[in-house]
């Protein structure tokens, strides 16, 4: 068996043991084999395609802290709630906590591999300070819900304009390589994962989500 093979049998038998299915769907092979090998990817994917888990799983498997950037609260909690049950190392911090829950969190931020959080979040001085912490390992960097920016537009949540410098940022502070976009504004070329049913030539709102994602400016 090739070292490829093996390595995709460990991936199979987390998933299987965390999710309880056999395998993931193509598309979502897809991406988390791009993420495993610390590819830069911009996915997009159709409600109830199962995103969170090609994100949620190359987390677990990987050592490290991933931050998954998210504009919604009750998905925030949902998701972590989820992982919880699983007896998963997840977090959200938002706003809506009490000071000693955020201090909580921020204090064990070495022992969570998922740590939810808002871009307004994220960007706050005392949370940035604990992120850019040199002792601290940030292994992938998600942004979640992409087709909000679409919708919204940047001046709904100015913060969002902010995180093309987040990456550059994390890497001029940090030891530790931050690799594995995911749905986020890149001032790199990313490789693009749609699922068969998409076509992108005829799907306007993809096409203008991977422009904003290709050459917005920090």
């Amino acid at each position: 068996m090739s070292e490829i093979s093996k390595e995709w049998t460990t991936v199979q038998q987390t998933f299987e043991k965390i999710w309880g299915y056999k395998d993931l769907r193509p598309s979502q092979r897809e991406i988390v084999t791009s993420l495993l090998q610390g590819q830069d990817s911009l996915a997009i994917m159709a409600t109830g395609g199962g995103k969170s888990i090609c994100f949620q799983l190359p987390a677990i498997l990987n050592e490290g802290l991933t931050l998954v950037i998210s504009p919604l609260l009750a998905l925030m909690e949902d998701q972590v709630r989820d992982l919880r049950t699983r007896n998963l190392p997840a977090a959200a911090l938002h706003s809506n906590l009490s000071q000693m829950e955020r201090r909580e969190i921020l204090k064990n931020l070495s022992n969570t591999r998922l740590l939810y959080i808002s871009p307004e979040t994220l960007l706050s001085p005392p949370v940035w300070e604990k992120l850019s912490d040199r002792q601290l390992k940030i292994t992938g960097l998600m942004l979640d819900e992409a087709h909000c920016l679409v919708q919204w537009g940047d001046s709904f949540r100015p913060s969002y304009r902010r995180l093309g410098a987040v990456r550059a940022a994390l890497m001029q502070n940090s030891l530790t390589v931050i690799h594995g976009f995911l749905w986020l504004r890149l001032p790199l070329q990313p490789i693009l994962i749609l699922p068969p049913s998409y076509k992108l030539a005829c799907t306007w709102k993809i096409q203008k989500l991977c422009v904003l994602a290709l050459t917005a400016k920090i």
